[in-house]
């Protein structure tokens, strides 16, 4: 496939989910809807690993939701936003 068929489809098919904001002590979802529990395992992690500032972005893909993550999110706590969105 061309890649400027496989952007077109890209940027067709996915979309923002939600953006969730950690902001001091409050995480806070401003754009689109996250799940009240992934919002709260959100607050957890940050607050359990000392987090005040970052920004998640959950981009809605075919069949799944892909977390993309700022810089001042740690790359080792990335899998624990991920697992927190998996399971209840």
């Amino acid at each position: 496939m061309c890649l400027k068929m496989r952007d077109f489809l890209t940027k067709l098919f996915n979309h923002t989910a939600f953006i969730i904001y950690i902001n001091g002590d409050k995480v806070i979802c401003k754009h689109g809807k996250a799940e009240r529990f992934f919002i709260q395992a959100c607050h957890d992690i940050a607050k359990q690993n000392g987090i005040t500032k970052g920004r998640i972005v959950g981009i809605q893909m075919l069949n799944n939701v892909k977390l993309k993550f700022c810089d001042d999110i740690p790359p080792n706590l990335h899998q624990r936003f991920r697992n927190s969105l998996a399971f209840r």
